[in-house]
């Protein structure tokens, strides 16, 4: 016999007897039994992960709010030191103007 007709032999249709139906049916039974013992999750570690993420999101808001707190901080000096900066620069050229003969600064 050549390889190719041992090949054809190899893979050609055949039918399941009548068993196969049930011998598949009890291992799957069988594994679903075994894979629900097995990773069955314990309600107390769905308590422990759930505390767990309610602290981090808690850090993580209370990060949140700092940072927004700061960044306000950051905007309220910037805007004292641009106040600041634009008096200056405003008495500068009010000061300039007196000097030019012109009171109001124009």
């Amino acid at each position: 016999m050549q390889f190719d007709d041992q090949l054809r032999d190899a893979f050609r249709r055949q039918e399941p007897d009548a068993a196969f139906a049930v011998r598949t049916m009890a291992v799957i039974r069988s594994r679903s039994r075994e894979d629900r013992g097995r990773h069955r999750v314990s309600p107390v570690w769905l308590g422990v992960a759930a505390a767990m993420l309610l602290v981090l999101g808690g850090i993580s808001l209370a990060l949140n709010h700092q940072k927004a707190i700061r960044a306000r901080q950051e905007v309220e000096l910037a805007l004292r030191i641009v106040t600041q900066t634009l008096t200056h620069v405003q008495m500068k050229l009010e000061e300039a103007g007196e000097r030019k003969g012109m009171p109001d600064g124009r």
